[in-house]
């Protein structure tokens, strides 16, 4: 009888520093020898709950099952990692410091390269971001600043504070200008606006830049939130079937560029 795969994949926590903070990380590996190519995962904002420590199961199992092993990062101010949380220094500011909290974050995430590095199970020399809203935002700028990076999955980034922030709009289209990665863009029609999306493929593809933009039917999850466009929660766990496929075909196309 085949062994049954357990509920939730097994992690190491670790714990780096960046800035002056230390930062809480969660390391999945396929069941398999590595070393493996590595995605780093970006989650979004999540009021009301910053504190809490949250290992995006669904996410790991969908990269490790496909070979690829998996960090997720809880960046300043979310889970066990210091600084403020995210309504604590923005405020209610989604102009400059908004944008100025993305590229402090995004700072989080690039050190999270150069801490993996010498992981032993882990193939430095391909390393991948996926991040989902404000996550989506940090992988994107993220690219923007190194060449480290072989893909990034775009999971709606901007999509709630696109149409309502001109400083993240030009700091979107500035970073979508400066990156030469490969990026997957992902969004449901029925997200608060598709115009991020639309607007990063555009730039990249009008620089030769590989580039996909995915837009999917509307999605109605199982579970609304309030003030929450419900297209934009496809990409929690109930949405893998729709989007799962394309994550994996996406990098593993450019995995060995």
């Amino acid at each position: 009888m085949a062994e049954e795969k357990p509920a939730k994949p097994a992690y190491a926590e670790l714990f780096y520093e960046h800035d002056g903070l230390r930062l809480q990380s969660y390391l999945f590996k396929p069941m398999s020898s590595g070393p493996f190519p590595l995605v780093i995962y970006n989650h979004g904002l999540r009021f009301g709950d910053e504190r809490s420590e949250r290992p995006f199961f669904y996410i790991a199992r969908l990269l490790n099952d496909a070979g690829y092993a998996v960090l997720v990062l809880e960046r300043r101010g979310y889970g066990a990692s210091d600084g403020p949380t995210f309504r604590e220094e923005v405020r209610g500011d989604y102009r400059d410091l908004f944008v100025a909290r993305v590229v402090a974050e995004t700072g989080d995430a690039l050190a999270a390269i150069e801490a993996i590095a010498d992981e032993p199970e882990v193939d430095a020399s391909r390393i991948a971001m996926m991040g989902w809203s404000f996550g989506a935002l940090v992988s994107v700028f993220a690219a923007a600043r190194t060449d480290r990076l072989f893909a990034v999955i775009n999971q709606a980034g901007g999509s709630l504070n696109f149409l309502r922030s001109s400083p993240l709009r030009e700091a979107l289209d500035a970073a979508a200008r400066a990156l030469t990665t490969p990026v997957c863009c992902m969004v449901a029609k029925n997200d608060g606006t598709v115009d991020g999306a639309r607007r990063v493929h555009a730039i990249l593809a009008s620089r030769g830049v590989p580039a996909e933009l995915k837009i999917y039917p509307p999605f109605t999850p199982k579970q609304p939130i309030d003030g929450i466009a419900p297209g934009h929660l496809i990409f929690g766990a109930e949405g893998v079937p729709i989007w799962g496929d394309d994550v994996i075909r996406f990098l593993s196309d450019h995995s060995r560029r």
